[in-house]
């Protein structure tokens, strides 16, 4: 359905299902990763250019990306490019907290996720959604997503190169968030201390 329909209600209610299949299901990830849910998603994200598809694309990956399996699959897949590429041409907050979250979940504990992140440019990117976005929730998963991603030596640099800490700063003055206070300290921390993993 996802790979043959245009039509996009269509294409977001699919979306949905693998969204509510995935969620709090270890079966459930296992059995869409199985399906090759996450190519799908991955090339539904490469064509469509409507927000509502695409929050519920990126949710689906976040939710899929929260096993080790899965991370390999999306990996595998290219969703952190697309990923990417989403965050560089929405101003959707939703679209835009979902798709930093599912880099959040690519980049937790794996240093193949941190290496396609950082090949794909997403510190540069996360840097510039904490340039220009209010929305408290994508502040938190933008700053967690570096976070992770600093934490090895060339996560380490490429945050620096990028501009993140600068970024990171202007965000924790002007927010009253806790978790992005939190998270946004985190990502300091690893920019200016890890020796990587």
């Amino acid at each position: 359905m996802l790979e043959t329909s245009e039509d996009e209600r269509v294409r977001e209610q699919a979306c949905r299902a693998i969204v509510n299949i995935t969620a709090n299901s270890e079966e459930g990830k296992a059995a869409c990763i199985r399906a090759g849910c996450e190519n799908v998603l991955t090339a539904v994200l490469e064509t469509t250019k409507d927000d509502r598809v695409r929050e519920q694309a990126c949710r689906a990956i976040r939710n899929i990306t929260l096993s080790a399996e899965g991370q390999a699959a999306c990996i595998k897949a290219g969703s952190e490019k697309v990923l990417t590429a989403v965050l560089q041409t929405t101003k959707d907050e939703r679209v835009r907290q979902e798709a930093c979250a599912a880099i959040v979940n690519i980049t937790s504990n794996c240093a193949e996720g941190k290496a396609a992140c950082i090949k794909a440019g997403s510190e540069k990117v996360l840097t510039a959604v904490l340039e220009t976005s209010e929305y408290e929730r994508v502040r938190k998963h933008a700053c967690w997503a570096i976070s992770n991603i600093a934490f090895s030596v060339e996560g380490k640099a490429a945050c620096v190169r990028a501009g993140a800490p600068a970024a990171i700063v202007n965000v924790l003055k002007a927010t009253k968030d806790d978790e992005v206070m939190l998270y946004g300290s985190w990502a300091l921390k690893n920019i200016a201390w890890s020796d990587g993993e």
